[in-house]
């Protein structure tokens, strides 16, 4: 009987050095896929956010240009600087750098996250269709 219990508590010695290292692997090639996209998971929100942000810029030419249909006055067609502001999410340390004019221009957005978003305003090609915002660069 004593023979047997002393067998058995040495099959259970613990775990093989084969073992810990399996382990070992295997975290580490979880690591190595997770955290680079951990990462990207964190840029791909700040670009679909800008998105958001380009969306709501481009319904503004919109409706600007059907302001300006009604009303026929083609001092209506373009917002003033003041008029893309998109609230203080979006304003980070300090307010917008701008360089907008009717023509086309660029928005920088300073401090967004941690990041600095440029975003570009194109011309109306004519009189029938609004200016258009795109995404610039992610810094």
């Amino acid at each position: 009987m004593k023979k047997s219990l002393l067998m058995l508590k040495k099959n259970q010695d613990g775990f093989t050095l084969i073992e810990i290292i399996a382990v070992l692997v295997i975290l580490g090639i979880l690591a190595a896929v997770a955290i680079p996209k951990y990462l990207d998971m964190r840029t791909d929100a700040i670009r679909n956010a800008a998105n958001g942000a380009i969306s709501e810029l481009n319904a503004r030419e919109r409706l600007a240009l059907a302001q300006s249909k009604l009303s026929d006055a083609a001092s209506n067609i373009y917002y003033s600087v003041s008029d893309y502001d998109l609230g203080t999410d979006w304003a980070g340390s300090g307010a917008f750098v701008t360089t907008i004019a009717s023509s086309g221009g660029t928005m920088t957005i300073p401090s967004f996250k941690g990041k600095s978003i440029t975003l570009i305003k194109a011309a109306a090609t004519n009189i029938n269709t609004p200016a258009q915002w795109s995404l610039g660069t992610i810094n």
